[in-house]
């Protein structure tokens, strides 16, 4: 199809679609964003992506002009997935949009599900508009995703946040910001307006079936609610959303307005709170686990039992790791960390050594060839990553260097489609702050990251079929 083409089907939808049916607090957010870097538009070649493509060109010219195309093949459907890759690929050029595409890249019968297709997609986006210079994501999600994203929530027993997900404008970590300018608008409403307008898109086939939950949700759920109520559950969805967003907003500024946030390593007082409702509670709790980066160590019930505290005046002290706790006395909070890392330098170790560490265990490192059996087990994730990795190494370098963690550190896993915050990973593998600053970093002597116990290792020094031979590293905690 020629540009022309594209640029008359473009007009037939927007024609079909207009700006004021747009969601207005995602396009003002679009219209007073500053020229000087473009914006990531997550296409998979659906009708949703395929839609907010056309649209942001047509009704926001001025953003379209900066826009980038993010395609991320997951590579679960053969060649479906690749024509899909090749879908967006035309689609940028008969557009004149650059399209950047990433493959996700996995070892050998890895698990896939839902949540780790999700996170491995938008590693992808947040990295790909940084790279650009740019911290804006537009996302297709229209007002069936809302409401199968609310079912299924309020299926995980989420609070008002969660419930109120898929904002219109939301900044997420790292200072990203999701855009969704197409929550108004159905499903369906997008996939006629796209066939009327004679605008081409791709069919996901895994969509139709039952094996991911949202799937389920979709086909089942949402078609029975809607037999069983005498009003469109999506729309009461789309209200349910903003409703609770209000709502959240206002705990927020009503939080703001009676204590401060949270400093690190700082007692952190509630008592001010202690005659307020618990939804206020919660959050001033909640904000201490996100400063500490506690949100892996801490489930529900430690929460529920430093909420309780607080009300009660009494005393609690609830395992935040191994070795750390969260107190609550007179309703203030405090973060113990009973064992501090021992202090140990940064040093250069040759090949054979091992090394022992104060306080953090004993790392061994030796060179060895790679032989059927090494590569059956590297194959067959046979591999415990917690004490050992095994990297390739065809030519034996002079040393290695061992250093402790630093903010700002990025790494990319076996298996990850790009590099991230380490201390993201971190997060994701739920290694407590604690133990980060006490397992070694092992490099290559110009500081490449090969290895942190605990994480596979480095993707670009992964066995291959031809690798011949490797370094074996082996941790040892203390």
């Amino acid at each position: 199809m020629n540009a022309n083409g594209w640029r008359e089907r473009m007009e037939r939808l927007c024609g079909a679609l207009p700006e004021d049916r747009l969601h207005p607090t995602a396009i003002r957010f679009l219209q007073n964003l500053s020229r000087g870097g473009r914006c990531g538009l997550a296409c998979s070649g659906g009708a949703d992506s395929v839609c907010l493509a056309l649209i942001v060109c047509g009704h926001l010219p001025k953003v379209g002009e900066e826009l980038i195309l993010l395609h991320f093949n997951h590579a679960l459907r053969g060649l479906e997935s690749d024509e899909d890759q090749r879908f967006v690929e035309s689609l940028g050029d008969d557009l004149a949009i650059p399209v950047e595409v990433a493959r996700w890249k996995r070892a050998s019968g890895e698990k896939v599900s839902e949540d780790r297709a999700r996170k491995a997609r938008f590693a992808f986006f947040h990295e790909a508009v940084g790279r650009v210079n740019s911290r804006v994501v537009l996302l297709g999600h229209h007002a069936d995703d809302v409401a199968e994203n609310l079912l299924m929530r309020v299926a995980r027993g989420s609070g008002t946040d969660g419930l109120a997900g898929m904002r219109p404008v939301h900044r997420v970590d790292a200072g990203i910001t999701h855009v969704r300018p197409l929550l108004n608008f159905g499903k369906s409403e997008i996939s006629d307006a796209l066939r009327e307008s004679g605008v081409p898109w791709r069919e996901d086939g895994s969509n139709a079936g039952d094996c991911h939950v949202r799937n389920r949700v979709r086909h089942r759920v949402i078609p029975a609610l809607r037999a069983a109520v005498p009003h469109d559950p999506v729309k009461g969805a789309i209200r349910t959303r903003a409703l609770l967003e209000e709502d959240a907003k206002a705990l927020e500024v009503w939080l703001d307005s009676i204590i401060r946030g949270p400093e690190k390593f700082e007692l952190y007082s509630l008592a001010d709170l202690r005659d307020k409702p618990k939804a206020l509670i919660r959050r001033a709790i909640e904000r201490f686990i996100r400063v500490h980066s506690l949100e892996a160590s801490l489930g529900r019930r430690p929460v529920e039992e430093l909420i309780d505290a607080v009300v009660s005046s009494g005393c609690c002290r609830v395992s935040a790791g191994p070795s750390d706790f969260v107190t609550c006395q007179d309703a203030v909070l405090s973060y113990e960390r009973r064992t501090e890392p021992a202090e140990w330098s940064s040093i250069f170790a040759p090949v054979g050594a091992s090394v022992y560490f104060p306080g953090a265990g004993r790392l061994s490192i030796e060179r060895v060839s790679v032989n059927d059996s090494l590569r059956e087990r590297v194959f067959g994730k046979r591999v415990d990553t917690r004490r050992e990795a095994v990297v390739a190494c065809d030519e034996q370098p002079p040393c290695l260097l061992l250093r402790r963690w630093e903010p700002g550190d990025r790494f990319q896993p076996l298996g990850s489609p790009g590099s991230r915050k380490l201390q993201d990973v971190f997060t994701d593998r739920r290694i407590a702050p604690p133990e980060r600053m006490r397992v070694p970093l092992v490099c290559t002597s110009d500081g490449e990251l090969l290895w942190v116990p605990g994480i596979p290792p480095a993707e670009s020094f992964k066995i291959r079929s031809d690798t011949r031979f490797a370094l074996r590293l082996t941790y040892t905690a203390p």
